[in-house]
């Protein structure tokens, strides 16, 4: 019997809960059978007109979760190897579903006092780790968002009069440093910002694609000279095709000396911060002005969730403090939507403190860990095949590989100028032939313009016997070379 209104009956409710539990674990099942191909396309959507009377609401749902899972790619696979996306953990899958039960308004403290209070929490836990007493942070929709509030506040903190007259009130053009790994979405903000995509100074990456200092200083100096503005250094901390982490400390001294705002994009390395562990990696990350952290990429929270982090809240909040008449005022000196460009937003953190009060610090430190170990494990496995090799071997569980058309005595951290063009072709074909199969899904990708093959162990699921069938999938496939 269908209801009159929105509203269903308290036992119809509950049904309709069990069934999506039911429906969840059903597709996380066929997500990782070893039958189920990673990327699955069967049956095509039928567009139809939108139906004046309402169905069955369980129909609906079985019909919609039979559909999409049987037509997508199987980002909660084991045999995932391709970019940022993880299985989400079912305690932050919890926290997404209260969140949208509570649906509270986190513009301002006093439409919603607990989930405000709980976002502060978790964010406070990222800012207690860097050591920033008088940060200040906010949850975004993922990495490019908090990109582009970290741009903006570095814009209006070093050049001051940016916030009244814009950039025509400027004596120069201001221009900004990024390394040739680096994330896509800074060059459109260039754009969106008003700069100009040109405003955007690409650096040079070194043989481990990591951005090079010494071009970076000279680069400064040469604006510099030339009338422009300076104004801030984006790092990586994880870049996305390899995995580079950029000399942080090094960057920082150039930073301090020239006065620049020192930005990390820490989108996918970021989360090694709360692993205490790890702090021989992730320790200068202290040095920068703001950080961008993607819980949604090694957190394993369901998407959206980033953050951006700002070392001191008075240059946090000043690009964004409005004040609108309708909006009531509370306790909180800085309100949410005067720190980013949301006004609506959704309680985006509750996931995040969710998982990990039900998990714990030491099982994302044993998360981290375990995944490095499993990254070593493949490129191991890899080195002992005659016709494949390493490209780059990051810190983080990313790795770059190629294959070889002639037997080489190392095959370790080849560089990658060294590769010919076929074996950048077979690179392309292999990763390609691979996805197409539903072997595995890994991808080709480009440092310093070769073509190379990337894989990174992303999935808490994927174990040593996945990664030893890829190795053998590859070579089964690179037995008929293009």
């Amino acid at each position: 019997m269908k209801e009159k209104h929105f509203s269903f009956s308290a036992r119809r409710h509950r049904r309709l809960w069990r069934l999506l539990g039911e429906l969840a674990e059903q597709y996380w099942e066929h997500a990782a059978d070893e039958r189920t191909p990673v990327l699955e396309r069967r049956g095509k959507h039928r567009a139809r007109g939108l139906p004046p009377r309402g169905r069955s609401a369980e129909r609906v749902l079985r019909e919609a979760a039979r559909y999409l899972a049987q037509n997508a790619c199987h980002l909660a696979s084991p045999r995932y190897y391709g970019l940022m996306n993880p299985k989400p953990a079912p305690a932050a899958v919890l926290g997404d579903a209260l969140a949208s039960v509570l649906n509270p308004q986190l513009a301002v403290e006093a439409h919603a006092p607990g989930a405000t209070a709980l976002e502060r929490e978790a964010l406070g836990w990222f800012l207690g780790a860097l050591g920033w007493r008088r940060g200040l942070g906010q949850f975004t929709s993922g990495g490019s968002e908090a990109n582009l509030i970290a741009l903006k506040v570095a814009l209006n903190d070093r050049l001051p009069g940016v916030t009244r007259r814009g950039v025509r009130g400027l004596r120069g053009w201001p221009v900004f440093y990024v390394s040739e790994e680096s994330h896509h979405s800074l060059e459109k903000f260039a754009d969106l910002l008003g700069l100009g995509r040109e405003a955007v100074r690409w650096i040079p990456t070194d043989r481990e694609f990591a951005l090079r200092p010494e071009v970076l200083a000279a680069e400064v100096r040469r604006d510099r000279r030339a009338g422009r503005l300076p104004f801030c250094v984006v790092a990586t901390f994880g870049t996305t095709s390899s995995g580079a982490i950029d000399p942080l400390a090094a960057l920082a001294r150039i930073c301090r000396r020239e006065r620049l705002w020192l930005h990390v994009d820490g989108a996918y390395g970021g989360s090694l911060v709360l692993a205490p562990k790890f702090r021989r990696l992730w320790g200068g990350l202290r040095l920068a002005d703001s950080l961008t952290v993607d819980p949604h990429k090694w957190l394993a929270m369901p998407f959206p969730l980033g953050a951006v982090l700002v070392r001191e809240g008075r240059a946090a909040a000043r690009p964004f403090q409005v004040q609108a008449a309708y909006v009531p005022r509370g306790r909180q000196p800085v309100e949410s939507y005067q720190l980013g460009v949301t006004w609506s937003r959704r309680f985006l953190g509750l996931k995040l403190w969710l998982a990990l009060q039900v998990y714990g610090r030491r099982a994302y430190e044993r998360h981290f860990a375990e995944q490095m170990r499993l990254a070593g494990f493949f490129r191991r496995a890899l080195a002992v095949r005659p016709q494949f090799g390493t490209v780059s071997e990051s810190p983080l569980p990313i790795t770059c590989f190629t294959w070889l058309e002639r037997e080489r005595a190392e095959r370790r951290n080849l560089p990658v100028e060294s590769l010919s063009k076929r074996e950048q072709r077979m690179n392309l074909a292999l990763a390609e032939e691979m996805v197409r199969r539903g072997w595995a899904w890994i991808s080709a990708t480009k440092l310093q313009g070769v073509t190379v093959m990337r894989m990174m162990v992303i999935n808490y699921e994927t174990r040593e016997h996945h990664l030893t069938r890829l190795v053998r999938d590859l070579e089964r496939l690179a037995r008929k070379p293009v």
